[in-house]
């Protein structure tokens, strides 16, 4: 028999809350400990430690030597390797090919995390952010705004491949070749656009990892919700905007963006497609 806490069945077998009610969470696991008079006392009294959210949520399912390895993921889910093998950036970098840009590998704490392909409305809100990015940051020479794949290595032995993000000029290691992603040692700006199999690794796990290694802002786009969550290093809960999101990296005009005229736009593009009979979604985010 085993004890568990309310909070356990929460996260076992209610529904969860809606994606922009999470930012707040920050406990990342629970622990299930056998009770002292056990029905199976010829069984090793061995603790179990299960993710807070349900599993068929999050993208990098992360357990502890003592669990047993969950079900193989959906196609909808992306899922940290088994922590049986210490993944290293070598090791990544043999599986990315320049010419299959999915599914996507990144590298975090020895974990292999693989995302399939996304859908539509998560790579056109992408690309409508570089299209508001790239000139603000270009006409302003201060730095490239990209998108992904791009295996960029902000600290040695990872490998992460946001979204959307901004590159400083001058942040380049090697001068007088040609340039790798791996050269790239900041960011002015990482964006994750949350989907369903993405809440726990892009608020919890690259949260932690941008906010500590260069990143002097990250996003985190809802879509549904229709929210960009704000973190800067410094803060311990992030900004919800709503209305309009003002960015300033550097000294002088900001980029403002209208935020409810973004998600119009996303919407627009594919009720579009979908009045045109193309909008069928084959990605998987």
């Amino acid at each position: 028999m085993w004890a568990c806490s309310s909070l356990a069945a929460d996260a076992l077998g209610r529904p969860s809350a809606p994606s922009h009610e999470l930012p707040s969470v920050r406990l990342r696991s629970f622990h299930l400990a056998p009770l002292a008079h056990s029905a199976f006392p010829t069984q090793p009294m061995v603790p179990w430690c299960v993710d807070l959210l349900p599993l068929r949520k999050v993208r990098a399912g992360i357990v502890s030597h003592a669990a047993p390895l969950p079900n193989p993921p959906a196609p909808e889910q992306s899922m940290a390797m088994p922590v049986s093998r210490h993944w290293t950036s070598a090791d990544v970098r043999e599986l990315i090919q320049e010419d299959r840009p999915w599914p996507r590998y990144e590298l975090l704490d020895g974990e292999l995390l693989v995302t399939p392909a996304p859908r539509g409305p998560h790579q056109t809100a992408a690309a409508e952010l570089l299209l508001l990015l790239r000139p603000y940051a270009y006409d302003r020479r201060i730095g490239v705004a990209f998108l992904s794949p791009a295996d960029l290595e902000l600290r040695p032995g990872t490998i992460m491949q946001p979204d959307v993000f901004v590159v400083p000029n001058g942040s380049v290691r090697v001068v007088g070749r040609d340039h790798e992603w791996s050269d790239i040692t900041s960011l002015l700006l990482a964006v994750e656009i949350l989907s369903p199999s993405s809440l726990r690794t892009d608020r919890v796990l690259k949260r932690d990892f941008y906010l500590t290694n260069n990143v002097q802002e990250y996003w985190i786009v809802d879509c549904d919700a229709r929210v960009v969550e704000r973190w800067r290093p410094e803060q311990e809960t992030p900004e919800l905007l709503r209305e309009t999101l003002t960015w300033t990296p550097r000294p002088g005009e900001p980029l403002l963006i209208d935020l409810p005229a973004l998600f119009a736009r996303i919407d627009e593009t594919w009720q579009a497609l979908r009045a045109s009979g193309l909008g069928r979604e084959s990605g998987t985010r």
